[in-house]
């Protein structure tokens, strides 16, 4: 699975009225992915924004993966699922 990487944006907005995945958790998700990868050669990433900002918190898996907005730490086994398929290919 090394060349199968996960990407969670950390960008915060300064303005309070402006969302952004770092003010909806995705540190939380982003420690929570990097726990469930320790091991299996999956590289997870903080990313800046990805432009996505009012679905966060967002996330991609790669090569060719997909893009999942307004993940939840409930989502994650789920996503984790997805990234096995994607290595396998």
């Amino acid at each position: 699975m090394s060349d199968v990487f996960i990407r969670v944006c950390t960008n915060l907005r300064q303005a309070a009225d402006q969302p952004s995945c770092a003010a909806r958790g995705s540190g939380e998700i982003l420690q929570a992915l990097q726990r469930l990868a320790a091991g299996s050669g999956v590289a997870v990433e903080q990313s800046p924004c990805m432009g996505h900002c009012e679905h966060g918190p967002v996330v991609r898996t790669g090569p060719g993966g997909a893009f999942y907005h307004g993940i939840t730490p409930a989502q994650l086994p789920a996503l984790w699922t997805d990234v096995e398929k994607l290595a396998a290919k």
